[in-house]
């Protein structure tokens, strides 16, 4: 019996079996790899959902349009933001917006009286925003009717939900909820690397004799 080939054979078979362990460790890894994955997408999708569900028990609609006929820059829009969910909002900022019959939407911003924002509106419960409406709008909107004098604005919130998403409601959009995505911040620039000149005027200083 050749013992030499014996050996051979002997050492083939143990390096057959020992790459055939790594590629079975290495198949197990990958489907370890995939399942923490798949893992991760479903847990993320579902408190992705979990989010928009908590965002969207918020709502808002506009109220009413209180007219004081004797004064025009009196008029006011009275805007309902409800938090119908288990958890409070905060940073509650209104973009109020009047649609004239002819012409262009004119945003109605902070130049004029508005209390267009909220700090806080504590869980099941709702609160105002209101507006005061230029003059020029007013006398527009005197004794209007058809439409009726609230269905000639529309109203945007952004707020804030309980783990800082920041969120999107438009009363056109009948509550549809969107997230909003905050830029991505400004790179830092790069610190300004001394020239040769300013090198060697400081290896200079390091040498010079002291006392001098």
């Amino acid at each position: 019996m050749n013992w030499n080939s014996v050996e051979a054979i002997g050492t083939c078979v143990a390096a057959v079996g020992t790459v055939a362990a790594f590629a079975a460790q290495r198949h197990a890894l990958n489907v370890e790899r995939r399942t923490r994955q798949e893992e991760i997408a479903r847990l993320d999708r579902e408190s992705g959902a979990a989010e928009r569900a908590r965002a969207a028990a918020v709502s808002l609609h506009i109220t009413h349009y209180d007219e004081d006929p004797r004064y025009e820059d009196d008029d006011e829009l009275v805007v309902h933001v409800g938090n119908y969910g288990p958890y409070p909002i905060t940073n509650v900022a209104g973009r109020l917006t009047f649609h004239p019959a002819v012409g262009e939407p004119m945003r109605i911003d902070d130049d004029y009286d508005a209390r267009d924002n909220l700090p806080f509106v504590a869980p099941n419960t709702g609160a105002a925003l209101v507006w005061s409406v230029p003059t020029e709008i007013a006398r527009q909107l005197a004794g209007q009717a058809s439409p009726s004098q609230t269905e000639s604005f529309s109203v945007e919130i952004t707020f804030s939900d309980v783990h800082g998403g920041r969120w999107k409601i438009n009363d056109l959009d009948r509550g549809k909820v969107v997230r909003v995505v905050n830029p991505a911040p400004a790179p830092r620039p790069e610190p300004r690397r001394p020239g040769l000149r300013a090198v060697v005027r400081q290896l200079a200083r390091g040498l010079a004799p002291v006392g001098r």
